[in-house]
């Protein structure tokens, strides 16, 4: 098996994995997002991290399978980034421990480059 392609799995199944753990512990164990009320303010808080774990746990689901791959790393892409943005302009980067997001952002964009390569339903479909 090539290097690359075997690479390619393991950022996206550790990708996948962050954002699994995320989603699961905002949506089944209710665990408290740090100032999401002040970050997302069109909905109540409970609702605003319900919501926001069902993405992440959509997101991991697509990239385990490798369904979708590219626009599931654009999707984490965007949503780290909205991380990022909002911990910067609420002061609390370091508190909320965003520093590892630059690093699984960087993940991210690659998936939204180049796709699954291999052990994904992406690498088996038909290529247009």
């Amino acid at each position: 098996m090539d290097r690359r392609k075997l690479g390619n799995f393991f950022v996206r199944i550790s990708l996948a994995i962050v954002f699994l753990v995320a989603g699961l512990g905002k949506v089944v164990y209710k665990a408290a997002v740090p100032s999401i009320d002040r970050v997302i303010t069109f909905l109540p808080a409970e609702t605003s991290s319900l919501v926001l774990g069902g993405v992440e746990l959509l997101i991991a689901l697509l990239l385990i399978l490798g369904l979708w791959t590219r626009v599931a790393g654009w999707a984490a892409a965007i949503l780290l980034a909205c991380f990022l943005i909002a911990g910067s302009v609420l002061g609390m980067f370091v508190a909320a421990g965003l520093l590892k997001d630059i690093a699984l952002l960087g993940a991210a964009l690659y998936l939204g480059l180049v796709g699954a390569r291999s052990f994904a339903i992406d690498a088996r479909m038909p290529k247009e």
